[in-house]
């Protein structure tokens, strides 16, 4: 065991059920739409929307200014996911703390993270004062209010499937720590199978994913449980048990992730939980053949519902059980 590793508590309290809101991220969406104008072929293509601002970036290219300041960003190897969360401080100066905190524990490719912001907020502020009084601006206000309303009107659904996650693995409140979960309208410039979490304010998950991909919404909302106990797990873990995770992935995960044992792990913890062992309790022929991580996930899962203790939760089991599976591998 490393040096550092938590102990083991006796007893926690659950997560209640977190406050469910849906409201809009402007930062997001004009970082969105930046990324769009500077490259038409990113992201959705296809729907009517996504056509007319390629059009639109056609005749209207972005300000040389702009294009500057996200070649310097990106040559200072900050990464699409670090740019986001600094968009969401846009209007939103309360976030920023959060933000540094994110970066530093996180994020070691980020070396100057206030810089980061600085230049999110410059570009984003840039472009909004010449695209908020275009026809396009009105199109997208229009487009995120429909959705808004869609969404206010799933409110008890989606409820539902956060309690039912939450009944599963009996989050500790003190590791969560999510008390406010925030839906940010459908980006049109996005596909429908993507999606991002973010946290950088106390108590609160900010979801950025499609209204109609349910499921995505899970996978989001899970790395607010997951990814803490990892953080937990982590500290427990030797060298060995890292590198057998990154081992046992499978080639397409690692491919879209890298090679760090802690993404892996996340994902495959996840998409376990969504994809086999809350669907149908089954392993597919091709995760036994390829994906050794899940099947060792997956009987982890199993052993997890039969426990003895039902009082016990996840983190407490993983924490206790999960590192030696890692050992013997």
């Amino acid at each position: 065991m490393n040096e550092g590793a938590p102990t083991q508590k006796e007893s926690f309290e659950i997560m209640k059920t977190p406050e469910i809101v849906v409201q809009g991220e402007k930062g997001v969406q004009l970082f969105s739409l930046i990324l769009k104008a500077e490259d038409p072929s990113k992201g959705e293509t296809e729907t009517p929307l996504a056509k007319e601002t390629s059009e639109y970036f056609k005749d209207n290219p972005l300000d040389p200014e702009i294009l500057k300041t996200i070649k310097e960003i990106r040559e200072q190897g900050v990464d699409k996911e670090s740019a986001y969360n600094a968009a969401l401080t846009y209007q939103h100066p309360e976030r920023i703390d959060g933000l540094f905190e994110m970066v530093a524990k996180h994020k070691p490719n980020v070396k100057n993270p206030q810089e980061m912001q600085q230049k999110i907020l410059t570009l984003l502020d840039a472009f909004d004062k010449s695209f908020s009084s275009s026809p396009l601006a009105k199109k997208f206000a229009d487009e995120e209010e429909r959705d808004k309303n869609k969404r206010l009107g799933k409110i008890e659904e989606t409820k539902e499937w956060v309690e039912d996650i939450i009944a599963f693995f009996k989050p500790d409140s003190e590791t969560t720590k999510i008390q406010k979960l925030s839906f940010i309208p459908t980006d049109p410039l996005s596909k429908v199978d993507s999606g991002k979490a973010f946290r950088i304010f106390p108590g609160e998950q900010i979801i950025m994913s499609h209204v109609d991909n349910v499921e995505n919404q899970k996978h989001e909302f899970l790395h607010g449980i997951i990814n803490p106990i990892v953080d937990k797990l982590s500290l427990k873990l030797t060298e060995e048990e890292k590198e057998n995770i990154s081992r046992l992935a499978r080639e397409r995960l690692k491919h879209d992730y890298g090679e760090n044992y802690y993404s892996l792990l996340c994902e495959e913890f996840i998409r376990t939980y969504l994809q086999t062992y809350k669907q149908d309790h089954l392993l597919r022929t091709r995760d036994i053949e390829e994906n050794k991580l899940r099947v060792l996930i997956f009987e982890f899962y199993k052993e997890y519902e039969s426990r003895t203790d039902r009082n016990e939760n996840f983190e407490q089991f993983v924490l206790d059980k999960f590192a030696g599976k890692m050992l013997s591998v």
